[in-house]
């Protein structure tokens, strides 16, 4: 299958025409720098390219909500760097509210709005990459921040009743737990800031 043909997919089993497929994926394609592409067959494509031919057949549909989880995972240092760039960059251009599910807090820290931090699956404390940083209510692991990471002033999708929690309703730690309010070890001064 090439990167049309798969882009192309979710548009042609909603029984689009063929311009508006042609145009859509065009458009989709260049949002994520793919157009060159568009002849070859996705299994010839590096593991980043792969990851923008799927991140197009997402936004190809226009969804109101975009979900990444662990996206990087499988990416080496260089190219988890260049590629977290570039989905910054595409959601605050195309304006999806995105889901953004990490386990590394620098990924965290660099790409979000809005953190929400899960310990055991319950929220903890949401708020922002600076809010975690300054103000943590519960002791993080050394290295990462796990959690959905929430983008676009983490709302979900307008008419929708479901927010995410505000920061005053998660549970707070119990001190005889072991939790502080010691700083993630991250050195220096917050991402942004």
């Amino acid at each position: 299958m090439t990167v049309f043909e798969n882009v192309a997919f979710g548009l042609e089993s909603r029984h689009m025409g063929d311009r508006e497929v042609r145009d859509r994926v065009k458009v989709a394609l260049d949002a994520v720098h793919m157009t060159q592409k568009t002849a070859d067959p996705v299994p010839t494509l590096s593991g980043g390219e792969q990851q923008r031919v799927a991140v197009a057949r997402a936004l190809v549909l226009r969804p109101q909500v975009l979900l990444f989880d662990e996206p990087l995972s499988n990416l080496d240092a260089a190219l988890r760097t260049s590629t977290r760039e570039e989905i910054k960059t595409l959601q605050r251009e195309s304006g999806v509210t995105t889901v953004y599910v990490t386990h590394d807090q620098g990924e965290g820290m660099t790409l979000a709005d809005r953190i929400a931090v899960m310990r055991d699956g319950v929220v903890r404390q949401v708020g922002t990459p600076r809010e975690l940083y300054e103000a943590p209510r519960i002791r993080l692991l050394p290295g990462s921040l796990a959690g959905p990471i929430f983008s676009k002033d983490s709302s979900v999708p307008r008419g929708s009743s479901n927010r995410v929690p505000s920061a005053s309703c998660c549970p707070q730690p119990l001190s005889a737990a072991g939790e502080s309010n010691a700083r993630p070890q991250t050195g220096g001064d917050p991402p942004g800031g």
